[in-house]
């Protein structure tokens, strides 16, 4: 279920249903973009370069993009950008310091993904998201990265756990943040399922989900973590990719491999 904030309850199920119809409804103007897109790349960039197989490869970098969140590899840094991590690790931290929580697990499930534009952007540029990008650039490449960005509606599936008891959990929170991926839309966990206590605390673990499996500190009282029920959210936003810096001139095939720079 889903509050509006006014006091009405939407089903998720229709909630799905109304994405579901946007999307189909907007099918052709993507569609177009897409295809605007894949021929300027081609054009300019990588003569064979095809959106369609671009939107697949990036759909399954998302999905492992959650697990390496989840559980806390290294993998993270070799598809993500310096920031990205950087952030992954500083709201891990938040979390449990400040809530007491722990991500134990992230997946995701992607309904909708479309190309929306593609940039040259210069390695500068690129920097303020991942500062090696400058090292990369040599005599014999270019100072551009081409940057795609790519609208995307998904479904999160979470599980946080309680790992000190000892911070409270009743306190009001601000509301749920896009630091997730994307604006919030829908969640569907049962709430009569949660402990009082515990939901002010899921809500802050909504806000930050650049939580990692690494533990700073221990357990209160000795005791188990007691986990918190699985919750489902609706995450639509833009993902940025990039990959650099590119050769000197038009070619057939780029062997750069992708990274993830940012979302919102």
């Amino acid at each position: 279920m889903w509050h509006s904030g006014t006091g009405n309850i939407i089903p998720a199920s229709i909630l799905r249903w109304m994405t579901d119809l946007r999307w189909q409804l907007a099918a052709p103007i993507y569609r177009h973009v897409e295809n605007m897109s894949e021929q300027l790349v081609a054009e300019s960039v990588e003569g064979s370069f095809d959106a369609e197989e671009f939107v697949d490869g990036a759909k399954s970098a998302v999905e492992n993009f959650y697990t390496e969140i989840s559980e806390g590899s290294e993998g993270l840094q070799k598809m993500a950008s310096s920031m990205l991590v950087d952030r992954m690790a500083l709201d891990a931290l938040e979390m449990q310091a400040v809530h007491g929580l722990q991500l134990e697990s992230a997946t995701a499930d992607i309904h909708h993904a479309t190309v929306i534009s593609s940039n040259l952007w210069s390695a500068e540029s690129v920097a303020r998201f991942h500062p090696a990008a400058l090292d990369d650039v040599n005599v014999n490449t270019s100072r551009s990265w081409l940057v795609v960005s790519l609208k995307m509606d998904l479904s999160l599936h979470t599980l946080y756990k309680i790992v000190d008891k000892s911070v409270p959990h009743d306190t009001e929170l601000d509301a749920v943040s896009n630091a997730t991926g994307g604006h919030k839309s829908e969640v569907a966990t049962p709430a009569e399922a949660e402990p009082v206590a515990a939901a002010p605390a899921v809500a802050a673990a909504d806000r930050v989900l650049g939580s990692s499996k690494q533990s700073s500190g221990k357990q209160s009282s000795g005791k188990q973590a007691v986990k918190l029920p699985p919750r489902t959210l609706s995450r639509q936003g833009t993902w940025l990719f990039a990959r650099g810096p590119l050769p000197k001139g038009h070619t057939g095939n780029l062997h750069l491999p992708w990274r993830v720079l940012s979302w919102w």
